[in-house]
């Protein structure tokens, strides 16, 4: 599981993306870091953001429409890992609980997807491509 192989990469979507830490802020620059110059993000109901960049800009701009968001409960399930040639790839199952504004009742999330993450120079794991339904 990729919990186990690449714990730098998933711990850090989970801080920093999901804002899970009651303490711990969103910062774009983390997250974005943890994708390779090249990486591919199939966000729902978008086209697909291709490059690093592209994926922080659409990082960025949900959470400028909706700065109170919250993640009040997160799990994942990852099975199938696949690692050769320097790529490792996974499907994956996430559940969350959430809030888009302090004010807002709570609302669930569902997914299933498909996560590939490419080995660098340095022999830390960026994400090079993600879809989920």
């Amino acid at each position: 599981m990729f919990t186990a192989l690449l714990p730098g990469f998933h711990a850090a979507v989970f801080r920093h993306h999901h804002r899970a830490n009651p303490d711990s802020h969103w910062r774009p620059d983390r997250l974005t870091d943890l994708w390779a110059e090249d990486g591919v993000a199939f966000f729902p109901g978008s086209p697909p953001a291709v490059g690093k960049q592209a994926i922080g800009a659409e990082e960025e701009k949900f959470h400028a429409q909706y700065p109170g968001f919250k993640v009040l409960s997160y799990t994942s399930k990852y099975k199938n890992l696949q690692v050769e040639n320097g790529l490792a790839c996974e499907w994956f199952e996430k559940k969350d609980e959430y809030k888009l504004s302090p004010e807002s009742p709570s609302a669930s999330w569902h997914a299933k997807g498909l996560v590939v993450l490419k080995r660098q120079s340095d022999g830390s794991w960026k994400g090079e491509y993600a879809a989920s339904e």
